[in-house]
């Protein structure tokens, strides 16, 4: 699940009882996504370096889904 899809089911699932809740969630959707970045980053580059196809982000969220 990408940090957008994480957020967008927040805002389904939650009433927000304040302003300041729902900044700390798109926060933590920031931060998530960064991370995600910088793990298809490294993924890729290992990919690359064992000779393997490199996924792009969208199927590659779909893997680690999966696991």
């Amino acid at each position: 699940m990408t940090a957008v899809e994480w957020l967008v089911e927040q805002f389904e699932t939650i009433v927000f009882y304040s302003e300041e809740a729902k900044e700390n969630t798109i926060e933590k959707a920031k931060e998530m996504e960064k991370q995600q970045i910088k793990d298809y980053a490294i993924f890729s580059v290992n990919c690359d370096r064992k000779g393997l196809p490199v996924l792009d982000f969208e199927d590659y969220i779909k893997l680690q889904s999966n696991l």
